[in-house]
């Protein structure tokens, strides 16, 4: 279920019309913030001696494709994984695998200074590249407060701390924006479809989760712990008064039409919203944009 979230669509998906939304940085000439050689921790905990600015990256997940290009690296991303669509740019750069298996012989041909690697999903990839003397950071997020980690720590190794930076406050200050709106609101009642085969869902401990809070509504599956299936029953046991669902997930219409469902509030009053998976389901810089598509499902009334 971690594979399916970090990856989510495997199709470009194009993005909303957001006045909040945080674009990628536009490519530019930038003096290096960082003295070499840097030593950092990633989200595995491991230390990682970075000898030199890395002139080429690969990147082998979406999100870190995307907080690269964000950072104003793009023009050194020689290589990423097939799922990586966004910005326009990386469909097309060199893939080199898929999420769940990175051909080690691709990303070795490309000579990288630097590999970002998924957290725990690549822990083989991450071994065999480390055994290649190729420096590799793990820097999956799993929440909010591990992407504004991940976003420094790239900024760090990379030598773009100060956009980092700038993009961490960005981040936290569109999302504030929009969680304040709704935070004295009512609380409706939140289903999140990830795979309507299994029903699985988002509860406790996802950064879904964390958002469907921020847009203020109350996810139902919090009684389950990270990406878990739940049962027709526990959904009807429930009743949400909103469905959200993606793009791969199971359309709005593959919902109403299963039949224990046609009695849940969410159904009957016609609230199941379709979101963009490339956004939603992806722990990165336009988390801002994931956390509006929410809100706009879930409390139109404070965009009107």
């Amino acid at each position: 279920m971690m594979a399916l979230t970090a990856c989510a669509a495997q199709q470009p998906s194009e993005q909303p019309n957001a006045d909040n939304a945080t674009e990628p940085v536009e490519q530019q000439t930038q003096e290096s913030s960082a003295a070499y050689p840097v030593t950092v921790t990633d989200v595995k905990g491991r230390s990682v001696t970075i000898e030199k600015e890395p002139a080429s990256i690969v990147s082998l997940t979406p999100s870190n494709t995307e907080i690269l290009f964000a950072l104003g690296l793009g023009d050194k991303v020689v290589g990423v994984d097939e799922y990586s669509n966004y910005p326009e740019q990386a469909n097309a750069i060199k893939k080199v695998g898929d999420f769940n298996g990175p051909n080690i012989e691709l990303v070795t041909q490309l000579k990288p200074d630097l590999v970002v690697a998924g957290g725990y999903i690549q822990d083989d990839a991450v071994k065999k590249l480390e055994d290649l003397k190729i420096p590799v950071i793990s820097s999956e997020a799993a929440g909010l407060e591990e992407l504004y980690e991940t976003i420094d720590v790239l900024g760090k190794v990379t030598g773009t701390q100060q956009q980092a930076e700038q993009l961490v406050e960005k981040l936290k200050s569109n999302m504030k924006a929009i969680a304040d709106k709704t935070a004295s609101l009512d609380k409706p009642k939140v289903y999140f479809n990830v795979d309507i085969n299994g029903f699985f869902t988002a509860g406790k401990g996802t950064f879904i989760s964390e958002l469907i809070a921020m847009a203020g509504g109350t996810n139902v599956a919090d009684d389950s712990e990270g990406y878990a299936q739940y049962s027709v029953e526990k959904i009807v046991e429930k009743n949400p008064d909103i469905i959200i669902t993606t793009e791969h997930a199971g359309s709005p219409e593959d919902i109403k039409n299963i039949e224990a469902l046609k009695n849940i509030n969410a159904v009957k009053n016609d609230k199941i919203y379709s979101l963009d998976a490339d956004i939603v389901n992806r722990l990165g810089p336009r988390v801002d944009q994931a956390l509006e598509q929410l809100a706009k499902a879930i409390h139109p009334e404070i965009f009107e």
